[in-house]
C-alpha cells in the first residue's frame, strides 16, 4: 500500500507542481456528456462491434456458469477480485465517461473471466477471432470532419444526437484510430498555417487542440502567436488592452463557454479561419 502511494505520487509530481491540487476537479467542468455517447464509448469503443458480439455472448453464459458455480473452488479468489476490478473500473468511468480508453484495462480480465468458463477450444478461438475483426472491419465510428477519420465510399452516415456517426464495413477500431490520428494531425497543420498568416499579435483558444497544435508548432513558433486552453472574460479583457486579437478554433467557442459556465465566447473573440489556402 505504501508502495503504491509513493508511486502514485511520483507519477503526479509534475503535475501537482505545475497546476497545484486544483487538476484533480478540472474535469468536471464540461459536465456530463449525452449517456448514449457514454454507452457507445463504454461498449463499441471499447471492443468494436464484432468483438462486442462476442464477448457479451461469452459474459452471459460465463455468469450462467458462475451462478450455477460450475467452476473449482480454487479460481474463487480470482474470480471475486476480477469481479470486483471490474465494477469499480466501470463505476469509475460512468463516474467521468469521456474516453473509451478508461476501459482498456478491464479488457484482459474480462478475457481471463470468460476463459474461465468457456473452455470449448473452438469457442476461445471464435472469440479472439471476433475481437481481432472488430480491430479492422465493421466499426461504428464517429464522422466528425476534423477530429474523426473520413468514412469509406460504402459507410452509413446517421446524425445520432448531433454526432454524425459512420458504420463503416471496411473500418474497425484500430483502422479507424489510425486514419483519425492522420485527420487530426492535419487539421492541426491548417490550424498552425492559419495562425501563421495572421498580423499583429494575436491569441487562439484551442482548447482540445492546444495538446496537438504545442507538439507540431516546434520549429515554426511565432512571438506573436499565442495558443492557450481556454480564456475566461476577464483574461481575454486583458490580452485585448495588451492589443491582442483574440481567435478561436471552430467549436471551441461553446467549450469555452461551457467551461466558464458563460456565453461570451463570441462576444470578445472571431473564429480562426483555416479554410483559406496560401
Amino acid at each position: 500500500m505504501l508502495l503504491t502511494l509513493i508511486l502514485l505520487f511520483l507519477i503526479y509530481a509534475p503535475a501537482i507542481k505545475h497546476y497545484g491540487f486544483s487538476f484533480f476537479d478540472y474535469v468536471n467542468q464540461f459536465g456530463y456528456p449525452p449517456l448514449i455517447k457514454s454507452l457507445y464509448k463504454a461498449s463499441f469503443g471499447v471492443w468494436g462491434t464484432s468483438g462486442l458480439l462476442a464477448t457479451g455472448i461469452a459474459i452471459i453464459v460465463s455468469a450462467i456458469e458462475y451462478f450455477r458455480k460450475s467452476y473449482s473452488s480454487a479460481y474463487r479468489p480470482l474470480i471475486s477480485s476480477i469481479i470486483l476490478l471490474v465494477f469499480l473500473f466501470v463505476i469509475l468511468y460512468f463516474y467521468e465517461p469521456h474516453k473509451s480508453g478508461y476501459l482498456i484495462p478491464v479488457i484482459p480480465f474480462v478475457i481471463v473471466f470468460i476463459l474461465l468458463f468457456v473452455k470449448n477450444v473452438i469457442h476461445q478461438i471464435w472469440i479472439c477471432a471476433m475481437l481481432i475483426a472488430g480491430c479492422f472491419f465493421a466499426g461504428i465510428n464517429l464522422a466528425d470532419d476534423n477530429r474523426s477519420a473520413t468514412p469509406s465510399d460504402f459507410a452509413i452516415i446517421k446524425t445520432i444526437h448531433h454526432q454524425k456517426v459512420a458504420f463503416d464495413l471496411l473500418s474497425g477500431s484500430v483502422t479507424d484510430d489510425y486514419k483519425k490520428r492522420w485527420a487530426r494531425i492535419n487539421y492541426t497543420n491548417k490550424v498552425i498555417d492559419a495562425a501563421g498568416r495572421l498580423e499583429g499579435k494575436s491569441v487562439i483558444i484551442s482548447g482540445y487542440w492546444l495538446n496537438n497544435i504545442l507538439i507540431q508548432v516546434q520549429g515554426r513558433e511565432k512571438e506573436n502567436i499565442l495558443f492557450k486552453h481556454y480564456l475566461n472574460r476577464d483574461e481575454m479583457q486583458k490580452l485585448s488592452l495588451e492589443g491582442f486579437k483574440i481567435y478561436y478554433i471552430k467549436g471551441q467557442d461553446k467549450d469555452n463557454d461551457r467551461c466558464y459556465k458563460e456565453n461570451f465566447t463570441n462576444e470578445m473573440a472571431q473564429l480562426l479561419n483555416t479554410d483559406i489556402r496560401q
